[in-house]
């Protein structure tokens, strides 16, 4: 096919779409992806997000393959906390939440950490996201190790392992593009029954777009609050666990003082504060054109590069089908859940963010040979086996003890009395979400 005829094919495609939205191209990218390909699950109890973090974070410091065990990830909790007492997180929990705060993290970080050279850990907080976003970016790159960071307003724990720029940020100005993330919620041991998503894995890629509204939130501890009448010292910052700079004091419950960073020891040129249009917005694309918005916000992110170390080949993919999930977290926008294909096999799934007049791309995860598709079938026997008439059934999501991760929602059913049930995605049918038990 000559070069003319292959420009007017696309163009009529775009058209066909609805809307003529012009591909953007590959932005320029500095990619650092630490995944080694191993990580510690916090389940079966999904309290221990913040150990298992921890356990990953050291055993990538001690460039470790193997001893990511659940059982050392729980054992290292109980350091931090018993049922009757918490010996290093800032504030006693006790008989009010369960998991660990962010300095019983710094503290698990710098305990388990080597002594030659001396690793130190530090909670580092702000009120200005783009200053922790920063703060995450240099970190990862001078150490080229994991930064534990504080999402969903604190509720839960994940390491982010690596980042893209469209620049080295040691050359500013750089903008940051997004962040690859392992989460200790997979693998998880309550799976499933086939009415739900499995088989998502650690190392999937936000959008900053997204992480900035939708998974990096401020930090609130409403249990603490409701519990003592008192906010913690993070209440409405955004919180990171960094590595210090050498000689830095060992974190306790009493230091709030945040030493240097060890990314402050580097000769760093100043960032500016960002300008209004310094980024483009995401590219947005008319709901009819999710093919597109997925295909493009791949190249866009540069993920079918080596560099981004995802482990699985995104050169050459199709799309398959889509699924819409309705948002039940504040603040969360409801998304499309889409998979991406390679030949007949389904290798990822990509995140795409409702907003006005269409999508953005918001990320992408790659699945395991565990995956399978949500079937409202099987989903509507389930629900018929515990008593439900289904009047209508809908995928949904929202922060909730059964699931921690937008990639794997549940289902919401309406009853002909229009009362709602949940079916998770162990296959449990439930009235009302569990909330999260603590950080988990």
């Amino acid at each position: 096919m000559n070069m003319r005829r292959t420009a007017l094919v696309a163009f009529a495609a775009l058209i066909w779409f609805g809307e003529a939205v012009f591909p953007p191209a590959a932005a320029a990218a500095y990619i650092v992806n630490s995944y080694n390909g191993s990580y510690t699950t916090e389940a079966p109890e999904n309290y221990t997000c913040v150990s298992a973090s921890a356990l990953t974070h050291i055993n990538y410091i001690l460039r470790k393959t193997t001893g990511y065990s659940h059982s050392t990830a729980l054992a290292w909790y109980r350091e931090v906390r018993s049922a009757t007492a918490d010996f290093h997180d800032k504030y006693n929990y006790t008989r009010i939440e369960k998991g660990l705060d962010p300095r019983g993290w710094a503290w698990l970080l710098s305990n388990h950490a080597p002594v030659t050279p001396a690793y130190v850990f530090h909670d580092y907080w702000s009120s200005s996201q783009l200053t922790v976003n920063r703060r995450i970016t240099l970190g990862i790159l001078t150490t080229r190790e994991l930064v534990g960071v504080l999402v969903a307003n604190g509720r839960h724990g994940v390491d982010v392992v690596g980042f893209q720029s469209n620049v080295d940020p040691l050359n500013p100005p750089y903008s940051i593009l997004g962040f690859f993330l392992v989460d200790p919620w997979y693998p998880n041991s309550r799976i499933t029954v086939s009415g739900a998503y499995i088989g998502v894995r650690p190392n999937y890629y936000i959008t900053a777009s997204s992480w900035n509204t939708s998974w990096f939130t401020p930090y609130h501890d409403w249990p603490y609050r409701r519990a003592t009448g008192r906010y913690t010292i993070w209440e409405n910052k955004y919180v990171a666990v960094l590595r210090a700079a050498d000689g830095s004091p060992e974190p306790t419950k009493t230091y709030d003082t945040m030493p240097p960073k060890f990314s402050d020891t580097f000769a760093i040129p100043t960032q500016k504060p960002p300008k209004s249009g310094d980024t483009e917005a995401p590219a947005t694309y008319p709901y009819s054109a999710y093919r597109q918005a997925v295909t493009e916000g791949i190249v866009a992110n540069n993920l079918d590069t080596s560099a981004a170390n995802l482990g699985v080949d995104l050169q050459g993919v199709s799309v398959g089908s889509a699924d819409q999930v309705e948002s039940m977290a504040p603040g969360f926008p409801s998304y499309e859940l889409v998979e991406v294909m390679k030949g007949r096999r389904v290798v990822a799934l990509a995140y795409l963010t409702r907003v006005a007049g269409g999508f953005e791309f918001g990320g992408l995860a790659p699945v395991t040979s565990q995956y399978k598709r949500a079937n409202a079938f099987a989903a509507r026997q389930a629900f018929g086996r515990k008593g439900v008439q289904v009047a209508s059934l809908k995928l949904a999501w929202g922060w909730s003890e059964d699931t921690f991760s937008p990639f794997t929602p549940m289902w919401r059913a309406t009853d002909t009395h229009g009362r709602p049930h949940f079916l998770t995605p162990d296959g449990n049918v439930r009235d009302r979400l569990l909330p999260p038990q603590g950080r988990g």
